[in-house]
């Protein structure tokens, strides 16, 4: 892994290319250093791990995600801005901005996320403040995940972002609370989606992630979609396609009981492995 600066970084915000046909789960991405890309190096903050709690039911999904990060200076306190996408933010401002005759800005028509709800960030079990910032991005042009910075006329980016002091030698917990509508789509599923990427610009690899998800609104094991089930009659044919299913497969996840299920991933770069650059639940709806 490259080695970083030792002072604030500007890094911009990283997040894939979402389908414009469904409504996605737009707090779906973890904190990321504000300001550079993927490409770009890496912060001088090590994420320890990180434990999300996560409440997925048929309308809405309420998540309690908690981070803890260690400054690998010795003897310098870091001070990072941390940020959390918000895809839904984003659009909202960009459409504000075309009604006021701002032209050169991209939004997508088709794009229907909706802004977070009920956003809090605690550092260290205390109150913060996080102040919603925007940017322009686009595209990587090497094909990986993410995006780069951009200029106006490219698509306009949203983040909860606020600074922390990371001490030398201390751990430091930074937590966001939210609710935002769960993702549906034309086969009649819907979905959460959760991305770890984003996390690819802290020093090293993550320590340790721990999901555990509790299926609500009636939900259970069984209602999950899992890769290889054929899709509903009158739908189409087939199996249902790798975004429209739950991941990583069954076999995974510990299944505690049928409205219970953890996973935990270790020592992983969700820049370079990509079958640890997310996981996704996905149900039949009613």
């Amino acid at each position: 892994m490259r080695r970083l600066l030792p002072a604030l970084l500007v890094l911009l915000a990283a997040a894939p290319a979402l389908a414009n046909d469904t409504e996605l789960h737009d707090g779906a991405y973890g904190p990321e250093p504000v300001g550079g890309g993927l490409t770009g190096p890496e912060s001088v903050i090590r994420m320890a791990r990180e434990h999300l709690g996560i409440t997925f039911g048929r309308k809405a999904t309420d998540v309690v995600a908690t981070f803890t990060f260690v400054n690998t200076l010795a003897g310098q306190t870091a001070h990072q801005l941390v940020g959390f996408p918000d895809f839904g933010a984003a659009g909202a401002e960009a459409a504000r901005r075309i009604k006021r005759g701002q032209r050169d800005i991209y939004t997508d028509p088709y794009d229907t996320t909706k802004p977070l709800l009920g956003f809090s960030t605690f550092v260290n079990d205390r109150a913060a403040s996080a102040q919603l910032k925007y940017g322009y991005v686009k595209p990587r042009t090497d094909g990986g995940p993410g995006w780069t910075a951009g200029k106006p006329g490219d698509m306009l980016m949203a983040w909860y972002a606020v600074p922390v002091d990371f001490p030398p030698g201390k751990e430091v917990n930074v937590e966001r609370r939210y609710r935002a509508p769960v993702g549906d789509n034309v086969l009649g599923v819907t979905f959460f989606k959760y991305v770890t990427h984003t996390g690819g610009v802290w020093q090293g690899p993550i320590g340790l992630l721990v999901a555990d998800v509790t299926l609500a609104d009636g939900l259970t094991t069984k209602d999950l979609v899992w890769p290889g089930e054929p899709i509903p009659k009158g739908m189409g044919a087939g199996v249902f396609p790798d975004n429209s299913v739950t991941m990583p497969n069954k076999p995974a996840w510990q299944i505690k009981d049928p409205t219970h299920m953890r996973l935990v991933w270790t020592d992983f770069e969700p820049r370079l492995q990509r079958d640890r650059a997310g996981f996704a639940l996905v149900a039949r709806a009613k």
